[in-house]
C-alpha cells in the first residue's frame, strides 16, 4: 500500500529592506526579503507539518540569511534592529559533516578523510560548523600521527 505524501512550498516576496550584512560586512546594503511556508501533507489533505521561514538575500554578496523577525514587521524595523535578527543559513549537510569529522576521530584514516571533506565544505561557512571542522581535522591528524608513530616504534 502506498502512502501519498505531498509537499507544498509557498513563497511570498516581501519588501526590499536595508541591512548590515553579517556575511560580507556591508553596511546599509539593500536586500530582498521572502517568506516561505513548507507544508507536508498526507493523502494531499491531512497536514502533517508546516515550517515557516523568512529569508533575506543581500544584494552585495547574494548570501541568503535567515531572519527571526516577524515577516509583517520587516519594513518597519531600522537597519540595526533588523540586523540583530539575521543569521547565516548553513545547510544540514554541512553541519552533519562538521559533527561527523569530530565523531570519527577514533578511526585514524577515515577520520582524516572526513575531516578534510568537512573542512573543504565548510571553508567559507561561518559559525560553529567551521570551528568544529578545524577541531575535527586537528584531532584526526594528531591521533593518526600518534598511531603511525606507535606502529613505527614497534608498538
Amino acid at each position: 500500500m502506498d502512502v501519498l505524501i505531498n509537499s507544498r512550498i509557498q513563497k511570498t516576496p516581501g519588501p526590499t529592506v536595508t541591512i548590515n550584512c553579517p556575511a560580507c560586512n556591508a553596511k546599509s546594503a539593500p536586500a530582498e526579503s521572502m517568506h516561505q511556508v513548507d507544508q507536508l501533507e498526507l493523502f494531499y489533505l491531512l497536514p502533517i507539518m508546516k515550517l515557516r521561514n523568512t529569508f533575506v538575500t543581500c544584494h552585495e554578496c547574494n548570501k541568503q540569511l535567515i531572519c527571526s523577525a516577524p515577516f509583517d514587521e520587516l519594513d518597519r524595523l531600522s537597519v540595526d534592529d533588523l540586523s540583530q535578527h539575521l543569521v547565516h543559513h548553513v545547510s544540514i549537510i554541512k553541519k552533519f559533516l562538521a559533527l561527523a569529522s569530530v565523531l570519527l576521530c577514533w578511526a585514524p584514516f577515515v577520520g582524516v578523510l572526513m575531516g578534510c571533506i568537512s573542512l573543504a565544505v565548510n571553508w567559507r561557512t561561518t559559525g560553529w560548523p567551521k570551528t568544529l571542522s578545524y577541531v575535527g581535522i586537528g584531532a584526526n591528524v594528531l591521533l593518526t600521527a600518534a598511531l603511525l608513530i606507535f606502529i613505527a616504534l614497534g608498538g
